[in-house]
């Protein structure tokens, strides 16, 4: 029997390259757009204060989705943008006019949303299966608000990676908490 990975073998690298693949991967599959990759930043594990999410502008309203991901490896991942960006995503996704979308109301935009979140997470997970880490994903969820912060409830073994991405000229954030070490 072949031995597997550790988690805390994984390189930041590995980790980066997977997820900015899966995030290319969904825009370019199921939303026929572009999205570029601008800079990522991590937070220090041993922080006590939550981070506040950036470069969403300040007092736009966001819309956030959320997947994670438990098993051999576990770790949540968050998707922010705001409600303008999501609903042309949401356009793009389902093949509509963005003026019907903003009447079908935001469960339209939810339901949109959550899906995407779902298949980046999805395509992120395959890539970990890959490596022998066998993980099931959680239902997606929807937040939505002016201004979100993300405080970790778990060990010091959490680190969490902000990846900042651009498409149609709007910031496009994800991050990544991941349980890193054994």
């Amino acid at each position: 029997m072949a031995e597997t990975t550790k988690v805390s073998e994984i390189s930041d690298q590995a980790i980066k390259d997977m997820l900015i693949q899966s995030v290319e991967k969904v825009f370019s599959t199921m939303l026929s757009l572009s999205i570029s990759f601008k800079n990522f930043v991590v937070y220090p594990s041993d922080s006590q204060s939550p981070m506040p999410i950036s470069p969403i502008p300040e007092g736009r309203p966001i819309v956030a989705g959320s997947v994670g991901f438990i098993g051999s490896i576990n770790g949540v991942m968050y998707v922010y943008l705001d409600e303008d960006l999501a609903k042309r995503l949401t356009s793009s996704f389902l093949g509509m006019e963005l003026q019907s979308i903003e009447s079908e109301g935001p469960e339209t935009v939810n339901d949109a949303l959550g899906e995407i979140t779902n298949m980046t997470v999805g395509t992120f997970k395959n890539q970990l299966c890959d490596m022998g880490f066998n993980c099931r994903l959680t239902i997606p969820s929807i937040l939505r608000g002016n201004h979100f912060a993300i405080e970790s409830t778990f060990s010091s073994k959490i680190v969490r990676t902000s990846y900042r991405f651009e498409t149609l000229g709007t910031p496009y954030v994800v991050d990544l908490l991941m349980k890193r070490g054994d």
